[in-house]
């Protein structure tokens, strides 16, 4: 399993290089069977069993979207949550978490600082489930595209900040040059 990348920004899927997921649960059978679901819809995935391991997989090779259990043996799901969302190299990675009982989702607004992107209720089915990543991973997507544009953005108003700093002093020069014109004018006229 998973698509052999080098640590580094996540691989924008494409044809040739699908979305990789990271599969962090506990239970071997749902593990199995999450993998082999989201693998049929064209996704590379990997596997972690509990929250150590799902960061040292993510640490050497980002993931485009970590589908983590609430509960995990040595950590609880939005505590890990948090922290991949703290961590600078991971601010592309989506992470959704699974829940089996309604009383496992949380409190706030997905999204919302440290929480995750998204969740979603067990059992689902394959197709409900492969749906689900499709519609987290073109949401992602877009808050790349998004996040990367108003990058762009800011770097254009620094460009023109420093442009019109510089034509600022040049239009001052200019009346500065006018100006000693002008009295080199009257004092030959006079």
């Amino acid at each position: 399993r998973g698509a052999g990348m080098s640590a580094g920004a996540v691989a924008e899927p494409t044809p040739l290089t699908p979305a990789r997921i990271l599969v962090a649960y506990d239970d071997p059978a749902q593990r199995e069977v999450t993998c082999r679901t989201l693998e049929q819809a064209g996704y590379a995935t990997c596997l972690a069993v509990d929250g150590a391991e799902a960061w040292r997989v993510l640490l050497a090779a980002p993931a485009a979207l970590v589908l983590l259990a609430r509960r995990l043996p040595d950590v609880d799901g939005r505590d890990l949550c948090r922290r991949i969302k703290g961590e600078a190299a991971l601010a592309d990675t989506f992470v959704v978490i699974t829940v089996d009982q309604p009383a496992d989702y949380g409190e706030t607004a997905p999204g919302c600082e440290g929480e995750p992107d998204g969740w979603i209720g067990l059992p689902i089915s394959d197709r409900q489930l492969q749906s689900s990543i499709a519609t987290f991973l073109r949401i992602r997507d877009l808050a790349v595209a998004l996040r990367a544009r108003n990058g762009e953005i800011e770097r254009t108003r620094h460009e023109l900040t420093a442009r019109t700093a510089e034509l600022q002093a040049a239009r001052a020069e200019t009346d500065r040059l006018l100006a000693a014109a002008e009295g080199g004018r009257e004092m030959l006229l006079s």
